[in-house]
C-alpha cells in the first residue's frame, strides 16, 4: 500500500485502518486535496468524494474491532486518530468550499451541496469520536458548523434531499439533518453515556433528524431548543422570547412518537438500530439510552419557556391528498373555480389591495381519477396534521414534499409540507407529519421581467403558475409566493395580477425549498 501519496490522484488502496500507518496515509491523502494548486477542476472534487465512499465502509467495518477492544491501548489510539482524521477531512472540505469559485458553477451546483454535506458529516463524526475519547467538544467547532449550515440555508438547499454514501443510496439525508445530528449528539451526551450508547444514539439521530426542522420565528408552543448561529455554542434551552437574527429554533414534533417506536420494539425483544453501524450491542445499552433520552426530553420541556402544542387524536376521519407542486396547484385551482371566488377575498400589502384575479382553471378531478389519494387522519393541531399511510406509500414520499389536502367536511384544500415521517413497524404503517402552510392558498399567474427596470414583462417568457399564501399579518409582509422549482432567487421581479391592477413584486428572501417547489417572500415595488 502506498502510504505517502503526494498528489490527490495518487492511488491508495485501503482495506483496513487498524494500524497507525494506514490511518496516517489516509489523512495525508485527504490533506493533499486542500493543498492542490489552483484552479481545482470539478473532477478532482468528484475524485475526493469517490475516496470518501472508499474509506467509509472500511471505517464502519473497523468499528467492530474498536468496540471489541475498548480500553486497550490500540483502541484508545484508534479513537484519537479517527477524531483527527474526521477533523482533517472537515477542514479540507471547508477549504475546498472556500475555493468553490474554482470548481463550482454556482450555488445550485449539486457538487457544492455534496461538499458541504460531507463537511457537516465529518464535523459530526469528529464530535462522536471526541466523546469516545471522553473529551468535550472544542468550542471552535461550532462556528464552522454554523457557517456551513447558514450558507446552505441562505441559498435554500439546506433541506434538499441527497445521498451521502453510495452504499447507503436507499437513505437520503439533508445538510440540515447532518447539522442537527451533530448538535443533538452533544445535547444527549451529558457525560453518562457509554461508548456503545453514543454509537447507538448516532444511529438513531441519523434516522430521526431528517424529520426535524429549524425555524427563525419563535413559537412558545413549538420550540424548546434554539441555536445561535453567531456563537461558539451548540443547542441551548429556550428560557425567554428574545430573538436575534442568528437564532434558529428547533422543532422536534416527532420525538415522542420516535421514542415510542423504540420502546415498542425493545418490549418485543428487538434492538433498534436506526441508521447506525451493524454492531451487535447488548439490549441493556439500548434500554439505558432510551431512558436517558426520555429524561432529557422531560427536563428540557420543564426548563424551557416553551409548551409544545398538544395534538388532538382523531378517529374515523380521512383527507383527500394530492402530492407534489403540480397536482397541488391543479387541485387548489380547480376547487377555487368550482366552489367559490377566493379572488374576492381582500389581501393587503401595506396600502395596496392585492385581491387577486384568478386565471382560468380546470375542474377538480372525479372520484375515479387514479391519482386521487385518501389518507387517514391520525391527529390534528392548529399548525398541522398527522396522517397515517401504508408503509409502502410512506417509503415513496419524502420530507419536504408539498401537498394539498382536504379533510372530510372541509370546503376547500389547504396547502402543507411534509416535515416528518415515522414508520410504525408493528402495524406496517407510516405516520406522516404535515405542517400547514396555508389554510387558503390562492392560484396566481406570474409574468417574469428580464430586467427589473423593464416597462413590461418578457413577452417571450412563459407565464408561471404559482400559489399565493396570505400571511397572518394584515400588512401583507408575511405573505408567500410558492413557485415551481427553478432558477428563482433574490432580486427576481414578477408581475402579479390583481382584480384591478398589476403589481410589480421583487423577491427578497428564499424561505423554503423542496424538490419541485420554492417558497419566496417578496416586496411590492410598483404597479402598472
Amino acid at each position: 500500500m502506498n502510504n505517502t501519496p503526494t498528489a490527490p490522484g495518487a492511488p491508495l488502496h485501503v482495506l483496513s485502518i487498524q494500524n497507525r500507518e494506514q490511518r496516517a496515509a489516509i489523512i495525508a491523502k485527504i490533506r493533499s486535496y486542500a493543498d492542490a494548486p489552483a484552479p481545482i477542476p470539478p473532477d478532482q472534487i468528484r475524485e475526493l468524494l469517490t475516496f470518501e465512499n472508499t474509506i467509509y465502509p472500511v471505517i464502519q467495518s473497523d468499528k467492530r474491532w474498536f468496540f471489541a477492544n475498548i480500553g486497550k491501548t490500540e483502541a484508545i489510539q484508534f479513537a484519537r486518530d479517527l477524531n483527527v482524521l474526521h477533523s482533517f477531512a472537515a477542514r479540507t472540505l471547508e477549504q475546498l468550499f472556500a475555493r468553490r469559485g474554482e470548481w463550482s458553477h454556482g450555488d445550485d451546483d449539486p457538487l457544492l451541496w455534496q461538499v458541504i454535506a460531507f463537511a457537516q458529516y465529518h464535523h459530526g463524526a469528529a464530535v462522536k469520536w471526541c466523546f469516545f475519547r471522553h473529551e468535550p467538544v472544542k468550542p471552535t467547532l461550532w462556528p464552522e458548523l454554523h457557517a456551513l449550515y447558514d450558507f446552505a440555508e441562505l441559498h435554500a438547499f439546506a433541506s434538499t434531499p441527497l445521498v451521502l454514501f453510495n452504499e447507503e443510496s436507499h437513505y437520503r439525508t439533508t445538510i440540515l439533518s447532518l447539522y442537527l445530528r451533530a448538535l443533538l449528539l452533544e445535547v444527549l451526551n451529558t457525560g453518562s453515556l457509554t461508548m456503545p450508547q453514543i454509537e447507538i444514539a448516532d444511529g438513531w439521530l441519523a434516522e430521526w433528524t431528517p424529520e426535524y426542522i429549524l425555524e427563525d420565528i419563535y413559537t412558545p408552543r413549538a420550540h424548546a431548543l434554539f441555536v445561535d448561529l453567531g456563537t461558539m455554542a451548540g443547542l441551548q434551552v429556550v428560557t425567554g422570547n428574545t430573538a436575534q437574527p442568528g437564532y434558529r429554533y428547533l422543532r422536534v414534533d416527532g420525538l415522542k412518537e420516535q421514542m415510542e417506536t423504540v420502546r415498542i420494539q425493545l418490549r418485543a425483544g428487538s434492538t433498534y438500530h436506526g441508521r447506525g453501524a451493524p454492531n451487535a450491542f447488548a439490549m441493556e445499552e439500548h434500554v439505558a439510552l432510551l431512558a436517558t433520552i426520555e429524561r432529557l426530553y422531560t427536563t428540557m420541556l420543564q426548563a424551557s419557556a416553551s409548551r409544545i402544542e398538544e395534538r388532538t387524536p382523531v378517529s374515523n376521519l380521512n383527507a383527500d391528498v394530492r402530492l407534489g407542486f403540480d397536482d397541488a396547484l391543479r387541485i387548489v385551482s380547480g376547487v377555487s373555480t368550482a366552489t367559490g371566488t377566493p379572488g374576492d377575498a381582500p389581501m393587503k400589502f401595506g396600502d395596496l389591495d392585492l385581491s387577486l384575479d384568478l386565471p382560468p382553471t380546470p375542474a377538480p378531478p372525479s372520484a375515479s381519477d387514479n391519482r386521487w389519494t385518501r389518507w387517514r387522519i391520525h391527529d390534528m393541531s392548529s399548525k398541522g396534521v398527522g396522517l397515517m399511510v401504508e408503509r409502502t406509500t410512506g417509503e415513496r414520499i419524502a420530507v419536504g414534499q408539498l401537498l394539498a389536502l382536504k379533510p372530510d367536511g372541509f370546503n376547500h384544500f389547504m396547502l402543507g409540507v411534509i416535515v416528518r415521517k415515522l414508520t410504525q413497524r408493528t402495524i406496517g404503517e407510516t405516520l406522516v407529519g404535515v405542517e400547514i402552510l396555508s389554510y387558503r392558498p390562492l392560484p396566481v399567474t406570474l409574468a417574469r421581467y428580464v430586467n427589473a427596470r423593464d416597462a413590461s414583462p418578457d413577452p417571450d417568457a412563459a407565464l408561471i403558475a404559482a400559489l399565493y399564501l396570505p400571511g397572518k399579518n394584515p400588512d401583507g409582509k408575511s405573505d408567500i409566493l410558492v413557485l415551481p422549482a427553478g432558477n428563482f432567487g433574490l432580486k427576481n421581479v414578477f408581475e402579479l395580477p390583481s382584480k384591478t391592477e398589476r403589481f410589480r413584486v421583487r423577491i427578497n428572501r428564499v424561505l423554503r425549498k423542496g424538490s419541485d417547489w420554492v417558497g419566496l417572500r417578496f416586496e411590492v415595488i410598483g404597479k402598472q
